[in-house]
């Protein structure tokens, strides 16, 4: 898991950067036709996203970095009362 300002954004698995197929990420594409796939058994459907295009990438870590809360595990510690 790749994170960006203390939030999971891609997920790498097998040489392959996978996200997280959420509503907002439709846009970045522009309609246009994407590569799906299943980063691992039992995992649901995510986009498979070309690290080799740094625009790309780019406008997905930035959208992603907008709409995916911070990482649970320190939402939790909070919610416990324990300091980071």
């Amino acid at each position: 898991m790749l994170y960006a300002a203390d939030r999971p954004v891609l997920l790498v698995c097998d040489d392959t950067v996978f996200v997280k197929m959420l509503p907002e990420l439709e846009s970045v594409f522009g309609g246009g036709a994407v590569q799906k796939g299943v980063p691992y058994p039992g995992a649901k459907e995510h986009f498979i996203l070309d690290i080799d295009d740094d625009e790309l990438v780019g406008a997905f870590v930035s959208e992603l970095v907008r709409v995916t809360p911070v990482s649970g595990s320190k939402n939790k510690n909070k919610k416990r009362g324990t300091k980071d």
